[in-house]
């Protein structure tokens, strides 16, 4: 069975997970100084929703290929 990586964001940032465990894998902050932080929405240095979605697809597809698995997407979470 091959390993599928999923990425799931929201305006607070990001995570990335094995599809078939659940088990979370990296994580990410909104912050654009600091990846282990997350900012208030909307306010200087947190990151827009666009760029937090692009940065979980990234991530996710590096993983993936890291581990020899698939990209399985990623989807938009509850706030």
């Amino acid at each position: 069975m091959q390993l599928v990586i999923v990425g799931d964001y929201n305006r607070w940032g990001y995570s990335i997970f094995e599809a078939d465990t659940g088990r979370e894998i990296y994580t990410s902050g909104n912050s654009q100084y600091d990846s282990g932080a997350s900012l208030d929405p909307g306010t200087p240095g947190a990151l827009p929703l666009r760029t937090i979605r692009s940065h979980c697809i990234g991530t996710a597809r590096e993983i993936a290929a890291e581990c020899g698995g698939v990209y399985g997407g990623v989807e938009r979470g509850e706030e």
